[in-house]
């Protein structure tokens, strides 16, 4: 869900939202359009969810019990159902009757923890293994789906409502000379930042410069760094504040010294990448904000990162699957200019990552990470040709065979680059055999939208501009896959299905769509 602040405490009855979305500021020069088939299209459009406390929810069934004479049971009903015809999330919400429920073992944790913190603030003398004990508590409860995930979910919701990461932020500082107790506070922080609120929560009371300071204070490498960049990555995630708040307090050079100085610790630089890709990557789906992660990714380039990242990679080629995995992602969402995708080159880069794509070819998250940032390095028309004399074609194709939907998507987007706007790069990839390539894995993966779409396209790009391609694509029987294509998947593929069948040829390529829909 997306986040709000949470309503005033009024029955539903007494209460109703607006559905209408506010205007973007389209002059700002960091504005970001968001594309229909963009997975945040639905909550752009929507708005955001309406989110609700236990006490708002209780309210609302005590006023169905006075006012209208329910029961219980239907009072809980009528109240779930207002709700949810007025888009309100009930995560987190326990739906029985508030006279019937006990009490959630978060409320006993959570009282706990706030006399040990407490004790701990007065004295600097608390019972550190007690503190331990209640937060290792603490982190269970937020995590262990054993109980269910409703149980989950409330719990999360409770420790929200009662200001748990305002606590556990208020305790870290304290921490710094008790290594162990200091882990398990970050680790359950960790666990709570996997909600809106508590993220917002986290801004709130300062988290990330919190963060900053325990990476400036630790080693480059070890468990503490690698912990804190872990949680401050789970903080960045889809939350602006946070991700802005993380650079302006140092967060970028904190990355690039752990980059420099870590040394082989796996770990660590797992963590580092990841907190990395979380600050460069514009995931905050709230109506009426506007991502920085464009700005922050060109300036921390401009302090050496792709440099950085790059040797991270070349550590990664024979020996770690994992931090080969974290190193693309973030060396894909820093590769924003067509000078840093110019300089990832010049370092060997392409020959790099498609080292990794042979070496791992049996690892689906390494060949679609490889992929994925070949495909960015191939958004710099320099690039393109460089990627074919390289070998790119072949490994794409080796990596489509195994049919694994997410490597297939990358591997389609990356004939789609290398082959947009380049008649000698269309040519290079039908003689490669890149025609088969794209309709067997098109035939392979009927039901994945974004495998299709990125296959509608690849078809275009071949012909476009090379219409001598067409009578080998027909022969394949790419006709079919065409329409199928888009007709099962219209909201990802009947602008551009239809756009490869009018350059096939066909004057029904539009054949059953409605001219006028947006």
């Amino acid at each position: 869900h997306i986040p709000t602040t949470p309503l005033t405490h009024f029955p539903p009855s007494k209460f109703s939202f607006s559905t209408s979305l506010p205007r973007r500021n389209v002059a700002s020069p960091n504005h970001t359009r968001i594309s229909k088939y963009s997975p945040l299209y639905p909550a752009y459009i929507m708005g955001a969810a309406k989110l609700i406390t236990q006490d708002a929810f209780d309210e609302a069934v005590k006023a169905n019990v006075d006012d209208f004479e329910m029961e219980p049971d239907e009072a809980v009903q009528a109240a779930v159902e207002e709700f949810e015809i007025q888009k309100v999330d009930l995560t987190g919400i326990n739906k029985t009757f508030y006279a019937n429920r006990a009490v959630h073992p978060v409320v006993i944790v959570l009282k706990r923890l706030g006399g040990e913190v407490s004790a701990l603030t007065a004295s600097a003398t608390g019972d550190a293994a007690a503190l331990r004990t209640v937060l290792t508590n603490l982190r269970s409860l937020a995590t262990d789906n054993s109980n269910g995930e409703d149980f989950v979910a409330e719990a999360l919701s409770l420790a929200g409502q009662k200001g748990a990461v305002g606590t556990l932020l208020t305790a870290l500082p304290l921490l710094d000379k008790d290594e162990a107790t200091q882990l398990e506070c970050l680790q359950t922080l960790g666990a709570l930042l996997v909600t809106d609120p508590h993220r917002e929560s986290f801004h709130k009371n300062g988290g990330t410069a919190a963060m900053v300071g325990i990476l400036k204070n630790a080693p480059a490498g070890g468990v503490v760094a690698a912990t804190t960049f872990a949680t401050a990555a789970q903080a960045c995630f889809k939350n602006e504040d946070n991700k802005a708040s993380f650079i302006a307090n140092g967060g970028d050079d904190a990355l690039l010294r752990t980059f420099r100085e870590a040394g082989d610790d796996t770990p660590t630089l797992i963590a580092a990448c990841t907190a990395l890709r979380s600050v460069t990557v514009a995931d905050d789906d709230r109506p009426c904000l506007t991502s920085g992660a464009f700005k922050t990714a060109r300036e921390i380039c401009n302090k050496g990162a792709a440099s950085e990242l790059i040797k991270v990679l070349r550590g990664a080629v024979e020996g770690c699957a994992a931090l080969a995995t974290a190193a693309c992602s973030a060396l894909r969402r820093i590769s924003v200019t067509d000078d840093i995708c110019k300089e990832i080159a010049d370092q060997q880069g392409v020959e790099l990552l498609l080292q990794l794509c042979e070496n791992y070819v049996d690892s689906p998250s390494v060949t679609r990470t490889s992929l994925s940032v070949l495909r960015q390095l191939a958004n710099s028309d320099a690039n393109k040709n460089l990627i074919i004399r390289r070998g790119g074609l072949r490994a794409l194709q080796r990596v489509s065979v195994g049919a694994v939907a997410g490597s297939c998507e990358q591997a389609l987007g990356l004939i789609v680059g290398l082959t947009l706007r380049n008649p000698d790069g269309a040519n290079a990839a039908v003689e490669a055999g890149c025609i088969d390539t794209i309709a067997d894995v098109m035939a392979a993966l009927p039901g994945e939208q974004w495998v299709q779409r990125q296959g509608c396209m690849a078809v275009r790009n071949l012909v476009s501009r090379t219409p001598e391609h067409m009578t080998a694509f027909l022969a394949k029987g790419i006709e079919p896959l065409l329409r199928t294509a888009q007709t099962e998947h219209p909201m990802a593929c009947k602008d551009v299905g239809g756009a490869a069948l009018r350059d096939l040829g066909f004057e029904d390529y539009d054949l059953g769509l409605d001219p006028n829909e947006d």
